[in-house]
């Protein structure tokens, strides 16, 4: 009787996860509400070269980055995108 309950909970939690994935993969890709996209340079390691590279960045090098994602969800949308400048 343990078993059998163990692997109902064990199949739920299983079930649940699945159901989670899958529900976050279509209102992400749907396009039902608005995606915010930023970029923003962080040194994930904490190393002294990866701060290094991150402080000698200028704002026109990250510029690049924000005409790309215009550009491409532009290409990629039939809806119109607003991209918003902070």
């Amino acid at each position: 009787m343990w078993r059998f309950i163990r692997i109902t909970v064990l199949l739920l939690i299983l079930a649940v996860v699945a159901g989670q994935a899958w529900l976050d993969k279509h209102t992400t890709t749907s396009w039902q509400r608005t995606v915010f996209v930023g970029a923003f340079p962080v040194s994930a390691d904490g190393s002294p070269l990866s701060r290094a590279y991150i402080e000698q960045l200028d704002q026109g090098q990250i510029d690049g980055v924000t005409r790309f994602t215009a550009t491409a969800s532009h290409w990629r949308s039939r809806w119109s995108c607003i991209c918003i400048r902070p």
